[in-house]
């Protein structure tokens, strides 16, 4: 302990105002020695007192003890106080005489519960004691108070550590320690050689009011370098400087993991960026209460975790009596805390509501809607998270959580339809599109789809999507309908007998995938750029004029490849009839009722046909190549064309293709331009096949 006499650090009393000395020295334009004292009152500003000012007497633990349980005389012992019968509303009423209160106080074997708070304990022993008259303070305490199960010594002028290792040396069987309201200078305790560690079967710890941050709640929960808590389950830290616990936690061997209940309320927390440390210190905690804090957000995406980080331990969260303004806040609780099953948020701006203005009728409808708002945020707040078993204190019933449930859903609709509606309204034009605000609308409602598939509603989110992809593709058919109206029209315009009026809108392409000759094989692999072209081009230009545009235009060697018309008629190929023998054979005659094959269309043709015999007769209406479709359906082979073969009426048509042939004659030769009712066609489709 510190020598006698007065220092800069000392704890003292004064009229019961416990004050700790900053200052010692002369004052300007004033006589004699001051001392500057700060109050731990924080209603009462610093004030300075003369030396001569005696301080309230200091006691040491077993004196006070013996102070407030065992008087040396005991009031009214000698006054003939007994048990007097008096009547009360004509009941008869036993009083009992305080002598008897003191004589069963005065057995100080028998004591467990030991509270000595304000009473200037100063520590086990006086100030300035030796390690031989502490080690006999101790033994007498021990001796005295063997029993002692919950000791408070809070807002007393002990001044260190120390002082409280040596207090709870001699009682073995302490649980519960209480040392709240001390204003400690130094935070380290030392265990002598051959000594027990005196923290070791304490189970509960309060330090409130001590002013304390986290490296020095650090120095106290490892007074020789480890947990010297090695029992502790609740920890209680209320009312300090406590905000952030910055690197506290990376040291293994700080951890407390008995710890399960932790107390934080009344601090300067202002996000829950803290947890991660705080679990790594206490790793089995169960219940932590940040009540009264300046919470206003998680504040855990700042840092920088591998996964989102979830406190599977975590059952009972007090938030309440914080910033909390935002249900954002609380979605993101059930993906932090799976297991959480009890939570307290009352007392945030969340769950406020505006009050009258004092008028007549004002108290009414304050109580309807402070009885509205209550109703309302504890539907909203328990919708959102499914685990949830009690909420600001009430058990939720099956009940409440079905109602609530179908409640959220209803307000949640709304803001989503809000959401999405302003995005289908801002289109492109905004930095979202609507993709973005639908995932801004599933993570503002993360449950909203579960709770649509638990009660059978229908996801306005989903729909909204398929509604958007839907008309996206009927806005680009449009578009490209619009294109071709456009070309159309452009040629229609031209008068009759004109040059232009003879032009037809020719699309040529070159297949991805060929099977000509191997020398082209490397021309297949072209861009897509490469592989379409479509020009207006008078149907008399000679082929060999044509071929050599195309050639240029596609990087083709000259007469190289062959140009396939691909006509919008079709031309029956067989009639579909049950032709196919079911003994597995078949005649000439049943292969001549198939018509000519284009070999050239249709790969492995004889495979296929020698594959089908022996199948039942639904079989024949299979396509043979993947290219047949059924009835009005059929593959397409090129984006934008017409399908090679289709049935109708229980006849087979193929498309019609026309080669154009090298030499003088106009292209337009091989073409089919005028249609069935006379008029005359604008578009043409040629392929181009490389040799």
């Amino acid at each position: 302990m510190a020598s006698k006499g007065v220092y800069i650090g000392q704890r003292r009393s004064y009229a019961g105002g416990l004050c700790t000395i900053r200052y010692q020295g002369p004052l300007p334009s004033l006589k004699g020695e001051w001392l500057g004292v700060e109050w731990d009152d924080p209603t009462r500003a610093a004030s300075f007192v003369r030396p001569s000012r005696k301080p309230d007497p200091e006691r040491t633990l077993l004196e006070a003890v013996k102070f407030k349980y065992a008087p040396t005389t005991v009031p009214n012992a000698n006054n003939n106080v007994a048990d007097e019968t008096i009547e009360i509303s004509g009941k008869v009423v036993e009083e009992v005489g305080f002598e008897r209160i003191q004589k069963q106080l005065s057995v100080l074997t028998d004591l467990k519960i030991v509270l000595i708070d304000e009473l200037v304990v100063s520590g086990v022993a006086r100030r300035g004691a030796s390690r031989d008259e502490i080690r006999q303070a101790q033994f007498e305490l021990a001796q005295t108070c063997p029993n002692i199960v919950e000791l408070d010594i809070g807002w007393n002028v002990i001044e260190t550590w120390q002082d409280v290792a040596d207090i709870c040396q001699s009682l073995k069987k302490l649980k519960i320690s209480k040392a709240s309201g001390l204003r400690l200078r130094n935070f380290k305790a030392k265990v002598s050689e051959g000594e027990e560690n005196p923290f070791q079967n304490v189970e509960e710890l309060h330090l409130n009011e001590c002013l304390l941050t986290p490296e020095q709640t650090a120095q106290i929960l490892s007074p020789g370098g480890t947990c010297g808590f090695s029992s502790l389950k609740t920890l209680t830290l209320s009312s300090n400087e406590l905000h952030f616990f910055g690197n506290v936690g990376k040291k293994e061997e700080l951890r407390c993991a008995s710890v399960t209940t932790l107390v934080l309320e009344n601090n300067k927390f202002t996000d829950l960026s803290s947890l991660p440390i705080l679990v790594s210190l206490f790793p089995n905690t169960t219940s932590l209460s940040l009540q009264g804090n300046l919470v206003s957000e998680i504040g855990l995406d700042g840092l920088r975790y591998a996964d989102p980080p979830r406190f599977d331990k975590l059952e009972t969260l007090n938030l309440a009596g914080n910033k909390i303004g935002s249900y954002a806040f609380i979605d993101s609780l059930p993906g932090l805390f799976p297991n959480l099953t009890s939570l307290r948020i009352s007392r945030n701006p969340l769950y406020a509501w505006t009050q009258g203005d004092g008028g007549q009728g004002d108290e009414v409808k304050r109580q309807v809607a402070s009885a509205a708002a209550d109703s309302t945020s504890y539907y909203l707040t328990l919708a959102r998270i499914p685990g949830l078993k009690s909420l600001n204190y009430t058990s939720i019933t099956s009940r409440d959580r079905e109602e609530g449930e179908i409640y959220y859903l209803s307000v949640a609709e709304r803001e989503i339809k809000t959401l999405l509606l302003e995005a289908a309204v801002a289109g492109s034009t905004e930095n979202m599109n609507i993709e973005q605000r639908a995932a801004q609308a599933r993570r503002s409602h993360p449950l909203y789809a579960s709770l649509c598939a638990q009660y059978e509603r229908e996801d306005i989110i989903a729909r909204f999507l398929d509604e958007s992809a839907k008309q996206a593709q009927q806005d680009q058919n449009d578009t490209k309908k619009k294109k071709t109206t456009t070309r159309t029209s452009e040629l229609d315009g031209y008068a009759p007998g004109t040059l232009g009026s003879r032009l037809v809108d020719a699309y040529f392409y070159m297949p991805s995938c060929s099977s000509t000759a191997s020398a082209a094989s490397e021309e297949a692999s072209r861009s897509e750029q490469h592989r379409k072209l479509q020009r207006f081009l008078p149907p008399t230009v000679s082929v060999y004029r044509l071929k050599s545009h195309i050639a240029k235009l596609f990087n083709l060697p000259p007469l190289q490849f062959r140009l396939v018309y691909e006509s919008h008629e079709y031309d029956p190929v067989e009639p579909i009839s049950r032709t196919t023998r079911r003994d597995g054979k078949s005649g000439q005659n049943d292969w001549d009722a198939w018509g000519d094959w284009d070999v050239d269309d249709i790969e492995n043709d004889d495979h296929d046909h020698d594959q089908d015999h022996g199948h039942e007769d639904e079989d024949l209406d299979a396509d043979v190549d993947g290219m047949v479709g059924h009835g009005h359906e059929a593959l397409q082979k090129e984006e934008g064309s017409e399908p090679m073969y289709i049935t109708r009426d229980g006849q087979r048509f193929k498309k019609r293709e026309t080669e154009i042939l090298d030499g003088m004659r106009g292209w337009g030769d091989f073409l089919d331009l005028t249609t069935s009712d006379g008029s005359r066609r604008r578009e043409v489709r040629v392929r181009v096949e490389p040799y």
